[in-house]
C-alpha cells in the first residue's frame, strides 16, 4: 500500500483530564509497541504558527503527568501538518512522553539553509517552555530523544550532534526513520562523529524506498557511536496478505489508526520505544538493539503466518 498521504486531517485538541501523576517506574514502562497505554487521552498545543519555528507539545493526559521524557519529533521534507505521523504521535504521548513536534518547513519553499535554524530555535523554545508552565509536566531533561523520517531523519542526526554545542540536552536515543537528504547539500548536515558514544542510534531504511537512501551514511558517518549501541535495520515488504505491507519511503506515514499495520507497531514503533526505554530506564533493548529475535519480529499475517522479518546489521 502507498501510504502518501492524500488528505490532512485536523489534530484533535483534548482538554486536561484529572490530577498530575508521577510518571511509571521502569519495572511499569509498556513493552515495546503495546498498545496497553498507562494514559488515556493526549492534550495539543500550537506555538508560533506561521513564524517558520512552530512547535507543537503533544502531552499525556487522562491522566496528565508531573514530569515526563521529551520526544522531538521531526517531520519529512513537505509532512508540515502533524496529522501525517499523528497514530504515532499519540502512541508515544500515551506511553508517557511529551512529544515536541518540530515544524522547521513553513512550506516547500522555505530553502534548506533554513531547516538547521528553524529546527533549533524550535527545541529550544519548546523545550523552554516546558520548564517554564507550571501547568505542563516538567521536562526529564535527562531523558530526551529525537526521531524522524526522511529529511527529518537527517535532521535528527544533526540535532543530536549538535546538542552539546547549542546548550541542549543530549538526544539519549537517536533514530532516523528512511532517512534522506534530496538535492540537499551540506547545510542540512553536522559533524555526526560529534554525537556522543552513550547515545543509542538506530538506522532504519525501507527495502523498497527509492527516495531515503541515507540511513548507512547516518550509521557510518555516527563514527564516535559504537557498534554495541548503534544497528542498521532493513524493513522488508510482505505480500502474503491483504492489504500487501510496502516498505517504501512512506511506511512510517499514517493519517488513521485504520492506517496502522505490523510496519507500524512491530517496525517503527516498536523500535523506537525500545530504543528510548533502554536508552531512559535501561529496559527492552533487546527489542531494538542487537540483532535479536525480538528485534526482528514482525508479527504473524491471521493465517499465523510469521511476516517477514527485519534484516539487521552492523555492515549496511
Amino acid at each position: 500500500m502507498n501510504r502518501t498521504p492524500l488528505l490532512l486531517l485536523a489534530a484533535l485538541v483534548i482538554p486536561a483530564c484529572g490530577d498530575p501523576v508521577a510518571g511509571p517506574t521502569p519495572e511499569q514502562i509498556p513493552a515495546p509497541g503495546s498498545t496497553e497505554y498507562p494514559h488515556a487521552l493526549v492534550k495539543e498545543s500550537v506555538f508560533d504558527a506561521g513564524s517558520g519555528k512552530e512547535y507543537r507539545l503533544y502531552e499525556p493526559d487522562g491522566p496528565p503527568l508531573l514530569t515526563a521524557p521529551v520526544v522531538v519529533f521531526l517531520h519529512g521534507w513537505g509532512g508540515t501538518d502533524p496529522a501525517y505521523y499523528r497514530p504515532w504521535i499519540d502512541h508515544l504521548a500515551r506511553r508517557g512522553n511529551v512529544v515536541l513536534w518540530i515544524r522547521y518547513q513553513e512550506s516547500v519553499l522555505t530553502l534548506p539553509s533554513e531547516f538547521v535554524p528553524n529546527m533549533l530555535a524550535a527545541v529550544k523554545a519548546g523545550l523552554a517552555h516546558l520548564e517554564q508552565d507550571a501547568e505542563r509536566p516538567k521536562p526529564e531533561l535527562d531523558k530526551v530523544a529525537v526521531v524522524g523520517h526522511s529529511m527529518g531523519g537527517i535532521l535528527s542526526m544533526t540535532l543530536a550532534a549538535r546538542a552539546a554545542a547549542e546548550g541542549l540536552p543530549p538526544m539519549k536515543a537517536v533514530m532516523p526513520a528512511n532517512p534522506g537528504r534530496g538535492v540537499t547539500g551540506p547545510e542540512v548536515l553536522a559533524d555526526f562523529s560529534q554525537i556522543p558514544a552513550s547515545t543509542l542510534l538506530l538506522c532504519v531504511s525501507g527495502a523498497e524506498d527509492s527516495l531515503g537512501t541515507d540511513a548507512p551514511f547516518c550509521f557510518y558517518q555516527a563514527t564516535n557511536v559504537p557498534l554495541d549501541n548503534k544497528d542498521h535495520v532493513t524493513l522488508n515488504s510482505d505480500n502474503h496478505g491483504t492489504p500487501a505491507l510496502v516498505a517504501d519511503h512512506f511506511a512510517p506515514n499514517c493519517l488513521t489508526a485504520a492506517d496502522v499495520n505490523a510496519l507500524d507497531t512491530n517496525g517503527y514503533w516498536k523500535w523506537f520505544d525500545g530504543l528510548i526505554a533502554a536508552a531512559f530506564y535501561g529496559r527492552y533493548r533487546e527489542y531494538a538493539l542487537g540483532n535479536t529475535p525480538e528485534q526482528r519480529f514482525m508479527g504473524l499475517w491471521p493465517d499465523g503466518t510469521p511476516i517477514v522479518e527485519a534484516t539487521v546489521t552492523d555492515a549496511p
